[in-house]
């Protein structure tokens, strides 16, 4: 009896915990599959309301209703865009450091493009590695070995030098049956819009909408013509544009986000569409999360040269796309202001891994569903340069702070930043300082600086010692 009456208690005790349990709305997804870009910004994205179509691949209503609508402006229409979104650095690694740890780059350590994460640091790999998922790695950038930095826990990992070896290999690699074996945890790094541009052939601009020069005024004949000679000599500060030429380059610029996020929805569309593949690729893309985001923005010579570049819109405000409609049951376009930093613990939560000890970074999902959001703390979002110069930004302002501006040493070209700095963004740009206006303001975006800043835990960098040739592109 005392042990039918101690089994009893067990029961009603584990009934009412699990009852009392949150659960997650609708059906949640098995695999998640991350597509990161680098100097990809949001405000030049049509689904981010830019008025070109740089993202824009048509669709008919069909192949919306099947689920085979592989644009970025689809997978953006089906799923949660991020309206606010910032990184936390105008540089790849640091900011890829932050999406897989959920920490702030002076908590990594990540602080360059010549860093490392310490082994000390769990990985958004490692932790699904763990909790049973098999991970997989193709990744493109001509110059930074991307594996060697962040890439811990991937059993599968491959670096290239262009998007299109990258994603022809991502493409073998998914071209297998996954049947049902292990969760899938896929990453994919596209650096073509980095600088200078690589050539991309006609053989991979399958669609008329994905062609590098179709924003581009045919009538231009300025010197922006996107060859490496142009991005030397503007890098230089040898050639300054006028609003004609900014405005070609931007042509240009859009031209090349149509091509370069057409490669991904081609690789999407081999990989998922079930007309290509059979119905089991439906299956799997319909149980998949889809996370899409940048690492940086791009400099479109709008304002200069790249001093304090950190601490601008147009280098930190980046897409963040998550897509799955069974689990995300909310609204479609969210406006609080979030941080790469976010996404590790969104991720934690949804697939249930396990949680690093320490986290900056908030979970998500509770804006991404039907219920009331619970337990997301709205703030702003804070950024330090190498420098020491500290930026915060909510939804209307920005806050730009060097306060050791005293201790830089002549010839710093940071010195030229007043010690404070206050941009209201609701007027757009080119934007004017109005911190003599707004004292309020400053006091309490300073004061939350300073929060910041003692809830950190400043790391030493790691140099990066790179485990292969960079002459050699595979892993």
């Amino acid at each position: 009896m005392r042990a039918s009456a101690a089994f009893a208690l067990a029961f009603v005790t584990a009934s009412f915990v699990a009852g009392c349990a949150p659960t997650r709305p609708g059906l949640p997804a098995r695999n998640l599959v991350l597509v990161t870009f680098d100097g990809l910004r949001a405000d030049q994205l049509s689904c981010y309301s830019h008025p070109l179509p740089s993202s824009l691949l048509p669709t008919d209503p069909i192949e919306r209703a099947e689920g085979r609508a592989f644009g970025l402006d689809e997978l953006a229409r089906a799923g949660v865009v991020f309206a606010d979104a910032y990184a936390p650095s105008a540089l790849t690694l640091p900011s890829l450091a932050t999406l897989f740890t959920g920490l702030p780059p002076v908590a990594t350590g990540v602080l360059d493009d010549r860093s490392r994460l310490p082994l000390d640091q769990p990985t958004l790999a490692e932790l699904a590695r763990d909790a049973g998922f098999e991970t997989a790695a193709f990744v493109s950038h001509p110059k930074l070995d991307l594996l060697s930095a962040v890439g811990r826990g991937f059993e599968t990992s491959h670096w290239f030098r262009s998007d299109g070896e990258a994603l022809g290999a991502a493409r073998e690699w998914m071209a297998r049956d996954f049947g049902d074996a292990r969760p899938v945890f896929l990453w994919i790094h596209l650096s073509g819009l980095e600088p200078p541009w690589e050539a991309i052939g006609k053989s991979e601009i399958g669609r008329r909408e994905m062609e590098p020069l179709r924003f581009l005024d045919p009538g231009y004949q300025g010197p922006v013509d996107a060859s490496p000679g142009f991005f030397e000599r503007v890098a230089k500060g040898e050639l300054q544009l006028a609003p004609q030429d900014r405005a070609a380059f931007a042509q240009l610029y859009d031209g090349r986000i149509a091509a370069v996020a057409g490669r991904m929805t081609s690789f999407l569309q081999s990989a998922f569409d079930y007309n290509r593949r059979g119905a089991e690729s439906t299956e799997f893309w319909s149980r998949t999360l889809l996370v899409l985001t940048a690492t940086h923005g791009f400099d479109l010579g709008q304002r200069g040269s790249r001093v304090a570049a950190e601490m601008r819109d147009d280098f930190l405000r980046v897409p963040l796309i998550l897509r799955h409609p069974d689990s995300l049951t909310g609204e479609r376009v969210l406006r609080p202001v979030v941080e790469l930093s976010d996404v590790l613990p969104t991720l934690v939560e949804l697939f249930d891994l396990p949680r690093p000890r320490v986290l900056w970074g908030r979970s998500l999902l509770s804006l991404t569903d039907v219920r009331p959001a619970q337990g997301f703390v709205e703030r702003s979002a804070v950024t330090q340069s190498a420098e020491r110069i500290f930026s915060a930004r909510d939804g209307r302002w920005r806050l730009v702070w060097s306060p050791y501006r005293s201790r830089m040493a002549e010839g710093d070209p940071h010195r030229e930043l007043p010690a404070v700095a206050l941009y209201d963004r609701s007027l757009g740009m080119p934007e004017g300082d109005v911190a003599a206006l707004h004292p309020e303001v400053v006091e309490r975006l300073q004061a939350q600086i300073k929060d910041w800043i003692t809830r950190q835990a400043f790391r030493v960098p790691l140099p990066l010692e790179s485990r292969r040739s960079p002459e050699t592109p595979g892993g």
